[in-house]
């Protein structure tokens, strides 16, 4: 990020320690719980806001893409080009060394205008478009792709759902959330934060003693970790509106070459997927299957989910719910 936000952030965080409090939304936000599951509601969701919004689709060095709904996406001499089966073109450009589409045909986009001057600037200095990619994977998972976000948007389940394997590095519920229109920008302290305090603080550090992720809405996701960056995309099975697909490109600063470099890379990516894997989408999972058959007819996001409230904040407004 920007040296600016850095700075920022680490004020902002160091005083949610010290006064135990965070970054509240100014108020509780009521969900009809059926909008993960009824499937009227559900078509209009993918209607209304995945053919409205762009995605990343690929990474900057992959030449060749087949994404699961049926698009390929190519780079020759140079130019991208994304195509479905009936050969209908969508609008594609690289941005931070990521491959963008537009769903819509017609559309044109440019993804510095989508995210704005300040979260462009931060995205822009925080070496993502420099990184080469080490892996990159599909998933297919049989829940609703908003319990998988709800998980990507609240810091609060961290020492409760991965007690032992990322909770540990992090203050729990101690993070600053900005919305930038519907996108936005989440910082979360790490444990240890509380040693970089004073003004000869190298903001270079900034990933010892933070997190950051980037989200353009709905689904797409860019997060600075410490030494390497994951980049989400997640978004409804067009076969299955009930069920999501998650992409996941694993990047990082320079390939591994030594035997010590790749085992530490290996482990990175390992203890990604089981935090993610075993931890985050058995709970998405499970909130997917009960709710149709709970008779709950509302959920709330407290004041410290400031990051979901936006996302279904955004949700509600390009999706109005009337209840039948």
């Amino acid at each position: 990020m920007h040296p600016d936000t850095r700075r920022a952030m680490r004020e902002h965080l160091l005083t949610f320690i010290d006064t135990r409090t965070t970054d509240y939304a100014d108020e509780p936000m009521w969900i009809d719980a059926a909008r993960y599951h009824d499937p009227d509601h559900l078509r209009a969701e993918y209607d209304a806001v995945f053919t409205a919004h762009p995605r990343i689709v690929a990474h900057g060095g992959q030449d060749l893409v087949h994404t699961p709904e049926g698009i390929t996406v190519t780079r020759s001499d140079g130019v991208l080009t994304a195509v479905d089966a009936a050969g209908v073109h969508y609008p594609v450009q690289e941005y931070a060394g990521l491959v963008w589409m537009h769903p819509d045909p017609e559309a044109s986009f440019d993804m510095a205008t989508w995210f704005g001057p300040e979260l462009d600037r931060d995205i822009a200095c925080c070496g993502v478009a420099d990184a080469a990619l080490y892996r990159h994977e599909t998933f297919r998972l049989d829940v609703n792709w908003k319990t998988v976000m709800d998980g990507f948007t609240d810091a609060y389940h961290l020492q409760f759902v991965h007690p032992q394997t990322v909770g540990p590095f992090f203050h729990t519920n101690v993070y600053k959330c900005d919305p930038f229109g519907k996108n936005w920008r989440m910082v979360v302290a790490r444990r240890g934060i509380e040693d970089f305090r004073g003004e000869d603080v190298d903001y270079g550090e900034f990933t010892e003693y933070a997190i950051a992720s980037f989200t353009c809405y709905p689904g797409s996701i860019i997060a600075l970790a410490p030494a390497h960056f994951e980049i989400w995309s997640v978004r409804p099975d067009p076969g299955d509106l009930g069920r999501s697909i998650v992409d996941l490109w694993f990047l990082v600063p320079e390939l591994p070459t030594t035997d010590k470099a790749l085992r530490f890379r290996a482990k990175n990516w390992e203890i990604v997927l089981h935090a993610v894997r075993d931890e985050d989408w058995v709970v998405a999972k499970s909130v997917s299957d009960s709710l149709p058959r709970s008779g709950i007819p509302a959920l709330v996001l407290g004041r410290n989910e400031k990051a979901t409230q936006i996302l279904h904040r955004s949700l509600t407004a390009d999706v109005p719910w009337s209840r039948s």
